[in-house]
């Protein structure tokens, strides 16, 4: 992915605009796009809130192709799928690339009576049909977005693709100090059970000594790594997947891992709580490294 800082032109202006449609339309997740040159391709510029692993596949968009987002910019419409299996029924293709269960939302980017781009959200709730307050954020939403295309053309600093779209970090709630800081991760090493969080793109980026001891390992052995990848007894394809649809759907999931070479060992389950930001494991019932992983949203 492309950091901001390498970027010509304006891209802080979209990511200042994406962190306040986060927070105003609660969405844990979206992005901002804009059309080419021609208005045949619609480039992510910003996106945030999913790993970046399956954001890739909604990085450039046929005009002419069959999802939600193109649908939206083609009609001049806002496009909503939030029921069970609706994705995948109307827009088989992208269904069976994230057959995940997700709700999301679509919309034209417009101002000055000319469409400018798209912007996608992807809601923390799943209704069947959009709720009134959450349709009207997102139209404020992509009116923000589409003056401020307008404004950069208009000031000489058009906001153009780019090769690649940029991966931001969620806005957070609230800010925390280097002492609130340093005080969560004494509390969090004071507890008897293993504590770790991943990223939304499943590398750990906190486990505390007695997490890495639990799972046979140590801290800076597990620091950045996936735990299917570090893990012999995640070493299952089902278990990456379950943590993906996890963070997708915000819906609980269970995926039975055998453990390698120890077929009649004993069993854990390893439940985790997706948020916008990342994902926390809990606690392995018995000990995780002789048995299965499960994992579950909440």
């Amino acid at each position: 992915m492309v950091p901001p800082t390498e970027e010509s032109g304006q891209p802080e202006v979209l990511d200042r605009l994406l962190s306040r449609v986060l927070r105003e339309s609660d969405a844990y997740g979206g992005g901002i796009y804009v059309l080419t040159a021609g208005g045949q391709v619609l480039s992510a510029m910003v996106l945030a809130g999913v790993p970046s692993t399956l954001a890739m596949p909604w990085a450039r968009v046929g005009i002419s192709a069959s999802g939600p987002l193109a649908e939206a910019v083609r009609e001049g419409r806002l496009v909503w799928v939030g029921a069970e299996g609706e994705l995948a029924r109307r827009y088989p293709r992208i269904g069976l690339a994230l057959p995940y269960s997700f709700a999301l939302a679509a919309a034209p980017v417009v101002s000055a009576q000319r469409t400018w781009g798209g912007l996608l959200l992807w809601p923390g709730s799943h209704p069947l049909v959009i709720e009134p307050q959450w349709q009207r954020a997102i139209e404020k939403a992509s009116g923000y977005v589409g003056a401020a295309l307008r404004r950069a053309e208009e000031s000489g600093r058009p906001i153009v693709a780019t090769p690649e779209p940029r991966i931001m970090p969620v806005p957070r709630r609230r800010m925390v100090t280097q002492a609130e800081s340093l005080a969560a991760v004494d509390f969090t090493e004071r507890l008897p059970e293993g504590c770790c969080a991943l990223d939304l793109d499943g590398r750990i980026t906190f486990i505390t000594p007695n997490g890495a001891d639990l799972v046979g390992s140590s801290v800076p052995a597990l620091l950045g790594t996936r735990p299917w990848e570090a893990l012999p007894w995640l070493d299952d394809p089902v278990f990456e997947d379950r943590y993906r649809s996890a963070v997708m759907s915000r819906h609980a999931h269970a995926a039975r891992v055998a453990p390698v070479g120890r077929p009649h060992g004993r069993h854990g389950a390893v439940p985790a709580a997706p948020r916008a930001v990342g994902v926390t494991p809990g606690r392995p019932a018995g000990r995780a490294r002789s048995g299965h992983g499960r994992i579950e949203s909440t």
